[in-house]
């Protein structure tokens, strides 16, 4: 017997399954997608010192989105200390 089935809302779940015949199987949950819309904005995102944000609320995304780091160099300075230079 095998039996087959959409769930449009999961919020919980619960079957009762009554036979004559002995019943073995597995359970198993798998998740997909049924909505949304697809997300245009940028994949790669460099970083600046204000707030940004991705509209990604509610949307179907291709790749992960990946935030470059902020670029820091170092140099020794005459004084014997360093000197940081933050961002390009």
């Amino acid at each position: 017997m095998k039996i087959d089935g959409v769930i449009i809302e999961l919020k919980k779940m619960s079957a009762t399954i009554r036979t004559t015949d002995s019943l073995k199987g597995e359970i198993g949950a798998k998740t997909i997608n049924i909505g949304g819309r697809p997300y245009e904005g940028q994949y790669e995102v460099k970083p600046t010192f204000t707030v940004q944000t991705l509209s990604t609320k509610g949307a179907i995304l291709e790749d992960d989105i990946t935030v470059h780091q902020i670029s820091i160099n170092k140099t020794v300075n005459n004084a014997g200390g360093n000197t940081i230079v933050i961002g390009d």
